[in-house]
C-alpha cells in the first residue's frame, strides 16, 4: 500500500487527479498522511492517526519513513490492530 501511495503522490505531483490518497491538505495547506490497512486508519502511536507535513515533499519523506518503520516491525501492533478490526467485521454473528 504505501508503493502504491508513492505513486499516487506522483501523480498529485503533476497535477494528475488522484483517487483514495492517504494524504490531504487542510485549509491553511498543511498536508496530513494517515496509513491505511483496508479502509481502516493504523494507530501509528498512542492515539496518533496522521502526521503532519509541511508540505508534499515532507509527505514523501514520511511514506519512506513509515516503510521503514513497517520494514523494522515497529507498526506491527498498530497493523495487527487493524487487521483484527477488518477481519471482525466479516465475521458471521
Amino acid at each position: 500500500g504505501i508503493d502504491q501511495q508513492v505513486a499516487v503522490l506522483d501523480q498529485h505531483r503533476q497535477g494528475q487527479p488522484v483517487k483514495n490518497a492517504w494524504f490531504w491538505q487542510d485549509g491553511d495547506g498543511r498536508y496530513f498522511l494517515s496509513i491505511r490497512y483496508g479502509r481502516s486508519e493504523v494507530e501509528l502511536a498512542k492515539g496518533m492517526f496522521s502526521i503532519e507535513c509541511a508540505d508534499i515533499a515532507a509527505v514523501g519523506d514520511a511514506l519512506k519513513e513509515v516503510r521503514a518503520m513497517v520494514l523494522k516491525g515497529k507498526l506491527d501492533e498498530g497493523l495487527q490492530k487493524a487487521s483484527d478490526t477488518l477481519r471482525a467485521k466479516f465475521k458471521a454473528d
